[in-house]
C-alpha cells in the first residue's frame, strides 16, 4: 500500500504543482468479472486480493487528480525481463517437467514491449486523454493451459501439460477467473491499433534466449 498508493500521491501532487502528466500503470486485479464479455473500463470495481485493492487505492488518486495523467490497466504481462509466466513455463518445460496449469481462468496476456511502444505512442501523438482509464492488452484472449500449449508449441518444447480447474490448484493469490479487457477507448482515443496476442508471443519466443 505504501508503494501502490501512498507513493501515488506523492507523484500526482508534483503533477500538479509542476505541471506534469504521469502514465500510472494498473492491473485486471481491480476487477473481479463475472461477465462473459470483454470488460470495460467503467465495469463494476471489485478488487480480489490485496494487491487488487492497493493498486485501487492508487487509482483513485489520479482520478481526482487536476493533472492531465491517466491509468492504463493491464494483464497477464510478460517480457524478456525478471520473472514471468512465460519464462517460467520455457524454464519448466527445458526440464521436462510434468506441468499442471489451470484451465478456467480466462484473460488476455500483454506482451511488454508493445505496452511500451503503445505508451511511447500516446506521448508522441499529442492528442489530449479523454478519459483518466484505460485497459491495454494484446488482442484476443485465453486461457493459461491453452496460453502454455501454445510457448511450448513456439518453443517447439515436449513436455506433459495437466490442465486442472483453480479450485483444485493451490495459489498464493486469488485471480479473476474472467479478466478479458475491452480495448476499444485507448484504440478511438490515441488511434492505435494492436496485435494478436499470438503474434506477439511468436515474436518474443523467436528473441528469446
Amino acid at each position: 500500500i505504501q508503494i501502490n498508493s501512498f507513493a501515488i500521491k506523492n507523484l500526482v501532487e508534483i503533477c500538479e504543482e509542476k505541471k506534469l502528466k504521469m502514465i500510472h500503470f494498473s492491473t485486471d486485479y481491480v476487477y473481479n468479472s463475472n461477465s462473459i464479455n470483454p470488460i470495460k473500463e467503467d465495469s463494476n470495481i471489485n478488487p480480489i486480493n490485496y494487491y487488487g485493492f492497493s493498486k485501487r487505492e492508487g487509482e483513485k488518486i489520479i482520478e481526482k487528480s487536476l493533472s492531465d495523467s491517466i491509468i492504463i490497466r493491464t494483464s497477464w504481462l510478460y517480457s524478456m525481463y525478471g520473472s514471468n509466466f512465460v519464462k517460467t513455463m520455457i524454464k519448466k518445460g527445458d526440464n521436462g517437467e510434468k506441468i499442471y496449469v489451470i484451465n478456467d481462468q480466462f484473460g488476455c496476456p500483454t506482451y511488454a514491449k508493445d505496452l511500451v511502444n503503445v505508451i511511447l505512442g500516446i506521448i508522441d501523438s499529442g492528442i489530449k486523454p479523454k478519459y483518466k482509464v484505460y485497459n491495454f492488452s494484446n488482442e484476443g484472449y485465453t486461457n493459461w493451459y491453452d496460453f502454455t500449449k501454445k510457448i511450448f508449441e513456439l518453443k517447439k518444447l515436449n513436455c506433459s501439460i495437466i490442465p486442472v480447474d483453480s479450485e483444485n490448484y493451490r495459489s498464493i493469490a486469488r485471480r479473476p477467473k474472467y479478466s478479458v479487457l475491452d480495448k476499444s477507448r485507448i484504440k478511438d482515443n490515441f488511434n492505435i491499433n494492436i496485435r494478436n496476442w499470438e503474434d506477439a508471443l511468436q515474436e518474443f519466443i523467436t528473441n528469446i534466449k
